[in-house]
């Protein structure tokens, strides 16, 4: 009998122990209310989602739901109470802000403790949901900011739109006017957009398409689709674009770059990758880089060093100023011209038989350039120490060797053929057959 008091005892303690510890009290509060003649709308919102539904109505409509757990019914009531939507209008412009007037807002083990400034306080809170429906016309203007919860924009929307979002998620559908989005901790869903100005910080992006796109990103990572234009300053991140039809800048540090074709490229990168499909002008700045190309059109570097430039087909390259820097080129199509190179490896394996000028100024660098396939060129050489290795020449204007040193001026093939090739070389290996 005493062992059946006892075992009955414990039961009914742990049974209102675990009464004392599940139950919850839950509180509501809703809020509707609609404005007429607003071009301008501004929205602050916390502690809930944020749902934009554009359509087809004049008025803004806004629809709130709060949802209180907690575990005594007085500090409910207190944070219901407390929940305040202020709304300020201004001719066209109309301003939404949630606030809670606190003081002070700590979360231990799902339990929230809560001051406010009017000197009131509640703990125990279980949980604060607070459901944002705005239902927006077209719009001149609208600027929305969350912090924790996400934002999303479930139809078109006319207009031009502002966002600042913080450790959460934003969807889009298509957006006719601009965006300027500032994202840190969170994900961005674009479908399309007219103008996309952005800042993000170890965030990730989406886009589909776009007209013109400014981005400055940080340790972030972007997928974009179709632009028009693009200008990109990033640090240690990956993008990854699809095409460009027009001019694409890039300012990049320890960053991967994957592109598919773009029309103009303009790309400044320290210590960064990029492998790039196609494209028809690239110039360039780099240092400490490794690129891989499939087809371009022309190379314009205006200095290079330490890096590595790996490309299947290439019109014409230029640099003015190269150290340190390995060329692998499959195919050579019309001509390359370094100015100052030091220290360099440069290798063609197929030399098109349009190819008509090469020219550097070279020290310690290695060259093998075949043209075997050209009818003939002009070659114009000066060279000290090193070695110079090109086919029999028909005919020598001027072959002088002394001490390590060639001046040498000759032509090779066809002499009819306007192939030139001009070398200013010291302590270099160029062979050209």
């Amino acid at each position: 009998m005493k062992a059946l008091l006892k075992y009955s005892l414990i039961t009914a303690i742990l049974i209102g122990f675990g009464i004392g510890v599940h139950a919850q009290t839950e509180r509501t509060k809703d809020f509707n209310e609609s404005w007429d003649g607003i071009h301008k709308v501004s929205v602050d919102h916390r502690h809930g989602t944020l749902e934009i539904i554009p359509y087809t109505g004049n008025k803004v409509k806004l629809e709130a739901h709060i949802l209180v757990h907690a575990k005594e019914e007085n500090d409910a009531q207190t944070l219901i109470d407390h929940f305040e939507i202020k709304v300020n209008t201004s001719d066209d412009k109309l301003e939404i802000e949630t606030k809670f007037n606190t003081r002070s807002w700590v979360t231990t083990n799902n339990n929230t403790k809560i001051k406010f400034t009017d000197g009131s306080k509640v703990a125990g809170i279980k949980k604060i949901d607070i459901k944002y429906k705005l239902h927006v016309p077209a719009l001149e203007s609208l600027e929305i900011s969350n912090k924790y919860n996400d934002i999303e924009i479930t139809n078109d929307f006319d207009g031009d739109l502002i966002v600042r979002l913080y450790d959460a998620t934003l969807k889009t559908r298509n957006i006719s006017g601009k965006l300027d989005l500032n994202l840190k901790y969170g994900k961005a869903y674009i479908e399309t957009i007219g103008d996309l100005e952005l800042e993000i910080y170890d965030s990730k992006l989406e886009l589909v398409a776009a007209d013109n796109i400014r981005m400055k990103s940080k340790y972030s990572g972007a997928k974009l689709g179709q632009l028009h234009s693009a200008r990109i300053d990033s640090y240690d991140g990956y993008c990854n674009i699809k095409s460009v039809t027009g001019e694409l800048h890039i300012i990049d540090k320890y960053s991967n770059y994957e592109i598919g074709s773009v029309a103009d490229a303009d790309v400044t990168m320290y210590d960064g990758k990029m492998h790039l499909d196609k494209v028809t002008s690239y110039i360039g700045s780099s240092k400490y880089s490794a690129y891989d190309i499939d087809e371009a059109g022309s190379i314009a570097l205006k200095a290079t060093h330490d890096d590595r430039f790996n490309i299947q087909s290439l019109g014409s390259l230029a640099c003015d100023d190269s150290k340190y820097t390995s060329y692998e080129i499959e195919t050579l199509s019309k001509k390359a011209i370094i100015k100052a190179s030091y220290d360099d490896e440069f290798v063609v394996s197929t030399v098109d038989a349009s190819f008509k000028h090469f020219e550097i100024d070279c020290k310690y660098t290695s060259v093998r350039l075949p043209l075997s396939s050209l009818p003939g060129y002009e070659i114009n050489a000066k060279m000290k120490y090193g070695k110079l290795s090109y086919a029999e020449p028909s005919d020598n204007i001027v072959h002088k060797e002394h001490n390590g040193e060639l001046e040498l001026r000759a032509k090779v093939g066809d002499a009819n053929s306007d192939a030139k090739v001009i070398i200013n070389g010291y302590d270099s290996y160029i062979r050209l057959k």
